[in-house]
């Protein structure tokens, strides 16, 4: 998930602002996803839940620091144009 949030930032597809607006909305998929893909067992989706949480802030950290890159590089490109 990181690598792959962490391209689309370098693209300009997402940025971090947007994956913190959508939160709310990405930590209940990632609920869902969790619960769906584990066995009936509390502990288990726990256990798959907690990890898949961690890789999204995760993600949001590393766009932080892409899109911090690309808009700085973005800046000395347009200075140097000028």
């Amino acid at each position: 998930m990181p690598a792959v949030v962490m391209f689309l930032t370098h693209l300009g597809i997402i940025n971090p602002l947007k994956l913190m607006k959508a939160r709310r909305i990405s930590y209940f998929l990632l609920i869902v996803v969790s619960v769906l893909i584990t066995p009936p067992d509390f502990i288990s989706d726990i256990l798959v839940t907690v990890p898949l949480l961690i890789l999204y802030e995760f993600s949001i950290t590393l766009s932080k620091f892409v899109y911090r890159k690309r808009i700085s590089s973005e800046s000395a490109v347009a200075s140097v144009l000028e």
